[in-house]
């Protein structure tokens, strides 16, 4: 941890990359708030398999989970406005990523290449996706937009972003719940996210 540049609350600027399972990040340290996650603060932490962000956080830096390629969940706290350039390119085994309602602007390749995202709940506070965040997530496929349609018109996609723009978009999603038949290509049949035939109640697949 390091203490932040008005000194009223710290960083996590750093991680033994040796560190494997469940991350949950503490809401403060030293007595006082931890209001972000630093640059490269988790790169190549190649065995985390789960993160966990307080809502003390307001900034994901650079590269802070850069190649996390066993990373499977993420949780972000609702108090994060922004996830920087690169924050989680490379997080292979990352299938599903809920950015909330605080988020206004995703980073350059902030998910490059996150080839195993399957689906998105996007928060409707979005204004600027930059350009490749959401490069290489070739099964991409469902967005679930907790905002109407003109809020969903009015982001910004720079270049790149082609993936997430042609998904399917589920406008005024609740975001709290994933409703089967929206997510599958029909009820009885291919799952996008289960990525097998099944047959019977979707809600088990």
């Amino acid at each position: 941890f390091t203490l932040n540049e008005t000194g009223d609350g710290y960083i996590v600027s750093d991680c033994d990359t040796s560190a494997n399972g469940e991350m949950i990040i503490p809401a403060t340290y030293n007595g006082l708030p931890v209001t972000g996650i630093g640059d490269d603060a988790f790169k190549y932490c190649t065995n985390l398999t789960s993160v966990i962000i307080p809502e003390s956080v307001t900034n994901i830096g650079n590269t802070a989970f850069f190649e996390c390629s066993n990373l499977t969940s993420v949780t972000i706290g609702d108090s994060v406005t922004t996830i920087d350039s690169s924050a989680f390119s490379y997080c292979y085994d990352l299938t599903s990523v809920t950015i909330p309602d605080s988020v206004t602007t995703i980073g350059y390749e902030a998910f490059y290449n996150c080839y195993n995202l399957q689906y998105v709940v996007m928060g409707n506070a979005m204004d600027t996706v930059y350009g490749d965040a959401f490069n290489g997530c070739s099964d991409l496929k469902h967005v679930l937009f907790k905002g109407d349609q003109a809020q969903k018109d009015f982001i910004l996609f720079k270049s790149g972003n082609d993936s997430i723009k042609n998904a399917t978009w589920h406008i005024n999603a609740t975001g709290n719940e994933i409703t089967w038949e929206k997510i599958c290509w029909n009820t009885y049949g291919y799952c996008a996210i289960c990525q097998g035939y099944f047959t019977g109640d979707p809600s088990t697949a």
